[in-house]
């Protein structure tokens, strides 16, 4: 589900309610204007010299049966809606 409104309007607040009343955990997953598409399912951790890959939240909100709260969507590169809204069509 998407939920829309605007800055302050309780969006984060009413998606952790229903979280609480369907038993869901939740993990946050904030999005950049320069975030690339690859980041959608696995993000850098580690050092420079050292870099490791980890699931995205996203990732993680889907093998474990959690809610993904996806903030500042707004903010998104077209490219990233257009991957996101895949995701969510199961494409």
């Amino acid at each position: 589900a998407v939920i829309c409104g605007a800055k302050g309007s309780g969006r984060r607040y009413a998606a952790l309610r229903v979280a609480t009343k369907l038993d869901l955990k939740v993990e946050t997953f904030m999005v950049g204007p320069d975030q690339a598409e690859r980041e959608l399912f696995a993000m850098r951790t580690g050092s420079k010299e050292e870099t490791q890959w980890a699931d995205s939240p996203l990732v993680v909100a889907a093998r474990h049966g959690k809610l993904c709260l996806i903030e500042v969507l707004d903010g998104a590169p077209p490219h990233l809606l257009s991957a996101l809204e895949g995701i969510m069509k199961g494409d």
